[in-house]
């Protein structure tokens, strides 16, 4: 992303997350399916950061954030039914139905060079 989204540790948190969720899901858009790179590649959430909070950890976590393209993430408001119907296609209702049951539970990120640490060496790993 060519913009910081937060300041700080939580910041380059952020940076470092979204930097290892775009190169797990390798440049795919998990809605529309068409590679996307750059500042038009995004860390998307499934259920948004506006319902969870951005401290909380279902914001930061690896099963509700995926690559999207600009296009859907933001132009497209994050396209929810794409989203919904390729998730549960993926993974199954189930695991949709326990994300939303997720989204207004309290649990905030207390450590954030933890997370930040945490998905530095995740990237690491991913790029060996």
């Amino acid at each position: 992303m060519s913009y910081q989204r937060y300041k700080g540790i939580k910041g380059k948190a952020w940076t470092m997350f979204s930097k290892y969720i775009r190169a797990r899901d390798q440049g795919v858009c998990i809605t529309c399916g068409r590679p996307a790179k750059g500042s038009g590649y995004h860390a998307g959430h499934f259920i948004p950061v506006g319902v969870t909070g951005s401290n909380n950890r279902l914001a930061w976590d690896e099963d509700n954030v995926y690559g999207q393209c600009m296009q859907c993430n933001v132009w497209r408001g994050g396209w929810g039914e794409k989203f919904t119907e390729v998730l549960i296609k993926r993974n199954g209702k189930k695991f949709v139905e326990d994300l939303r049951a997720r989204r207004h539970k309290i649990d905030p990120i207390k450590d954030w060079q933890e997370v930040l640490d945490y998905y530095k060496e995740k990237l690491k790993q991913l790029k060996k």
